[in-house]
């Protein structure tokens, strides 16, 4: 076979090209390149050993004479000493499969492993017939994602805190919504941070104990409007038609107030010296033995009670009617307004608020009363405070207020609900409650809602299954 018969073979096989090529610039001499020819071409294109020789290239091929051709042919290697069983393939050509004999001088050849790019002294031919075949990447080799259809995803976590536990009725009349019950809440007593006392209608009392709020059996229908307490084993509960409760610790046991007119307001000083007061001008006083008639001087009706001590209490009323206890009589006062004021708290003989309706708020600095700038122009409901910076008016929608030394300032409730009372223990922790059963707590930073309440209290039909399930 001619030299450029074993050239065309070459080239139809570019990786072994490419490999004798490179040997061929590794060793600059014509008749290594040339030997290599012949080595790779009995391998591949057919040479049949030492009788086969390397024609002479022709003048023009740019390569070595004939002379120097038979310096390849002279190692007398035959394609059967060059099986291909011997060498590996084209794509694993390592340095090890290639080591020839000893006295064949390929050991003076570089070790092939280092052919990166840079090295080469001509373009490597990088068709896609030299490229390694590419990886079956298949859908069926890939492994399988997982599958994060809604049936395999966690349930989300609920943080919304559960709903309180119903109050029921010694009859087992239970509530169901809204929870923990939607009586409205006209007055509210704390205690301390686990007995907290609400009265309202048809008789209900119920008992913060610090979780939950339960009912307590009254003993009546009546609306229950007010409280006041001494202590812990010492509240007093006024409602409608006369009705009045006494708690003496264990339990809420009904008292004869000798009178079918409605309480509205309480207040004391201390456990015999408590008045009660209501429409038309009523006023009751109980001395620690019982219970007896004042005179207030007015027909109108009394909302609001609170005294700085025994010889100084004060009571409002309707069309802005003031009345004020000396110790000895009751005696008008003027408040400079027409509007009903509907409650009364100050923290001082000097310092005394009122609120009304439409807005009204009136304030007395131990001289005479004056109009103070209400936030809103709606009802305002209650008042307290616990000190002279620190006071409180919740009224209609939810409304609250904050005296803070120098102006009115409405806070958010987190309600819409009509408040009618407020009371505290302390600047960091004071109670309202209103309509259908709404509770708000303040915390020192925040007005919070106690427990869900709804917006009607409406029931349209009733129906069972049996005795103990209506």
């Amino acid at each position: 076979m001619s030299y450029h018969s074993l050239t065309r073979s070459l080239n139809s096989k570019p990786g072994l090209r490419r490999w004798v090529w490179t040997l061929g610039a590794a060793h600059s001499t014509a008749p290594t390149y040339l030997w290599l020819v012949c080595v790779f071409g009995m391998m591949v294109a057919g040479c049949s050993g030492p009788s086969d020789r390397l024609d002479a290239a022709a003048p023009d091929d740019g390569v070595a004479a004939t002379g120097d051709l038979a310096r390849a042919a002279d190692l007398g290697m035959s394609r059967a000493d060059l099986a291909v069983s011997d060498l590996g393939g084209p794509a694993d050509l390592a340095a090890s499969d290639l080591a020839g004999p000893t006295d064949s001088g390929i050991r003076d050849l570089p070790a092939p492993a280092d052919l990166s790019l840079p090295d080469l002294p001509i373009p490597v031919d990088l068709g896609t017939e030299d490229l390694p075949v590419p990886v079956d990447l298949a859908a069926s080799d890939l492994s399988v994602p997982r599958d994060l259809s809604t049936p395999d995803l966690l349930p989300p976590v609920d943080l919304a805190p559960p709903p309180p536990p119903p109050v029921c009725t010694t009859e087992r009349w239970c509530w169901s919504n809204p929870l923990p019950q939607g009586n409205g809440l006209a007055a509210v007593w704390p205690v301390s941070a686990t007995e907290v006392w609400a009265v309202g209608d048809f008789g209900t009392i119920l008992r913060w104990d610090g979780v939950k709020w339960q009912l307590w059996p009254s003993g009546t229908m009546s609306r229950l409007q007010a409280l006041w307490g001494s202590g812990p084993d010492d509240i007093w509960a006024f409602g409608q038609s006369g009705t009045l409760l006494h708690w003496d610790g264990t339990s809420w046991s009904a008292r004869a107030s000798g009178t079918t007119k409605s309480f509205v307001a309480a207040w004391g000083s201390g456990p015999n010296d408590i008045w009660a007061i209501g429409d038309s001008g009523f006023i009751y006083k109980w001395d620690g033995s019982a219970w007896s008639t004042q005179s207030s001087g007015t027909s109108d009706n009394l909302h609001g009670i609170w005294g700085s001590g025994p010889a100084d209490v004060w009571v409002v009323a309707s069309y802005g009617t003031i009345r004020h206890w000396n110790g000895v009589t009751w005696g008008a006062v003027t408040s400079g307004t027409t509007k009903t004021l509907a409650a009364v708290w100050g923290s001082s003989k000097s310092d005394v608020w009122a609120v009304g309706w439409s807005g009204g708020i009136r304030h007395f600095d131990g001289v005479s009363w004056s109009a103070a700038t209400s936030p809103s122009g709606d009802d305002w409901n209650a008042v307290w405070g616990s000190s002279a910076t620190a006071v409180w008016a919740v009224g209609a929608k939810g409304h609250v207020a904050k005296w803070d030394g120098s102006s009115w300032q409405l806070l958010p409730s987190g309600s819409t609900q009509p408040l009618y009372a407020v009371q505290g223990r302390g600047a960091s922790d004071a109670w309202a409650v209103g309509e259908f059963g709404e509770t708000l707590r303040w915390d020192g930073s925040l007005w919070k809602p106690v427990a869900p309440s709804i917006r009607e209290n409406v029931l349209y039909g009733v129906s069972g299954s049996s005795a103990s399930d209506v």
